[in-house]
């Protein structure tokens, strides 16, 4: 019994060796990375910004195309406003008597 604990101590010991490790490991990596400056990520960034820079102006199109239609429908209320206050609005539809 006793010499299970240990092996359970030790084994979790390592485990958390491993792990310091492995974290200090990536950790440098990426540090070396950042100092190269690799073009790979230079190029990824760039296509990034490529691809928002499209994505923002398919935005601002759909965002100029809402704000005519909203003008649009706001002249409509007004008109329809104007016939109402000043009494203009028939019974029927346009043509019939």
């Amino acid at each position: 019994m006793n010499n299970a604990v240990a092996l359970l101590g030790l084994a979790f010991a390592l485990c958390g060796i491993g792990v310091v490790l492995r974290v200090a490991g990536n950790i440098w990596l990426r540090t070396r990375e950042l100092e190269r400056g690799t073009p790979s990520d230079s190029a990824r960034l760039s296509s990034t910004l490529a691809s928002l820079e499209a994505r923002l102006a398919r935005i601002e199109q759909a965002v100029d195309a809402t704000a005519v239609e909203v003008e649009r429908v706001t002249e409509g209320q007004r008109y329809a406003a104007r016939q109402l206050a000043e009494g203009a609005v028939g019974t029927g539809m346009p043509g019939t008597t």
